[in-house]
């Protein structure tokens, strides 16, 4: 399997990297060994700066990097990281968002009140109260067409 190409920037790193800065960066390879630690340092150093001048303009340009408040959770955040991580780390955060998943699971059923005097609920009632209506609609199909087709053969067999 190959290695998924990781995009270039993050948006963080557009707003304080230019295109000329990106074009200096590019040539530090082919630059004599003892230029490139000078160039590097100075690319770093130009980077440093426009962080300075970013945070100093108070700028609206870096709360429009920032996520909706809805989206800035553990979840939201481990997706997002993904795709910028080698394929050992999206294996490690593949890990870790399963683990949430099943704790919020848990925590779901932990939570979801069962009426008095009756046994505990229905395990797919606790998976499809995590559903949205669409979803909860399309399962409610799924499942009547299962049962009528396990009806079908069930009488085509009792024949």
């Amino acid at each position: 399997m190959s290695e998924q190409q990781t995009p270039s920037m993050t948006p963080i790193d557009a707003l304080i990297c230019d295109d000329d800065l990106q074009a200096m960066k590019a040539c530090i390879p082919f630059l004599n060994p003892r230029e490139q630690p000078f160039f590097l340092a100075f690319a770093k150093f130009m980077e440093f700066r426009m962080s300075l001048r970013l945070i100093s303009e108070n700028s609206d340009r870096l709360q429009a990097c920032s996520m909706e408040p809805a989206m800035r959770t553990p979840v939201h955040m481990l997706n997002y990281i993904r795709s910028y991580c080698s394929e050992a780390q999206r294996h490690t955060i593949d890990s870790l968002l399963n683990a949430l998943q099943m704790l919020q699971l848990f925590q779901a059923m932990q939570n979801h009140p069962e009426k008095e005097g009756t046994s505990p609920a229905d395990p797919t009632d606790y998976l499809t109260s995590m559903l949205s209506r669409e979803q909860q609609q399309m399962f409610r199909q799924f499942s009547e067409a299962v049962q009528n087709e396990n009806r079908s053969e069930g009488n085509a067999h009792g024949q």
